[in-house]
């Protein structure tokens, strides 16, 4: 097989993981607003999976590139493709901007569900200290002139 059948496989199985990626972060998002730690644990080993053979095929990539004299960085793919004809060249061309799309989706929805999980811990702490009758530094009480005061009165709910 020469290198542009090659990096074109490369893509295909990239892009066919990073759809899966993508379609296991929309799970992800979905069961992280329902809460189903059940479900997000199936998820994570999901994402993992995908992830560990997303870099396999990065390192395949980048040991084609070294191969082909070429850096491993998005300037050496596309010196790699534009030395190849016109027609091939081509096909990997949008071939890398279609992985290209996927990867920043997958890569916003990471974002946001790493969101989720940081509001829903900050919920949980909060909640922690309540029943504690610790007071939070992040929600202090105010009185009526808008200063910040601390209710050294204060009990834990479990001693109510």
């Amino acid at each position: 097989m020469n290198q542009s059948n090659t990096l074109h496989e490369l893509f295909k199985h990239q892009l066919e993981l990073a759809t899966e990626l993508k379609q296991a972060l929309t799970k992800e998002y979905e069961a992280l607003k329902e809460r189903d730690l059940s479900v997000i644990e199936e998820i994570n080993q999901q994402k993992s999976e995908k992830t560990i053979l997303l870099e396999a095929l990065a390192k395949d990539q980048q040991n084609l590139l070294t191969a082909a004299g070429q850096p491993n960085s998005n300037e050496g793919v596309n010196n790699f493709i534009a030395s190849l004809p016109q027609q091939q060249a081509a096909i990997l061309d949008k071939q890398k901007e279609q992985l290209q799309t996927v990867l920043e989706a997958c890569q916003e929805l990471n974002q946001i569900n790493g969101g989720i999980i940081a509001a829903n811990k900050q919920s949980a702490e909060t909640a922690l200290a309540i029943l504690r009758g610790q007071v939070s530094p992040n929600s202090l009480i105010y009185n009526a002139g808008g200063k910040a005061i601390v209710d050294n009165n204060t009990n834990p709910l479990s001693k109510a």
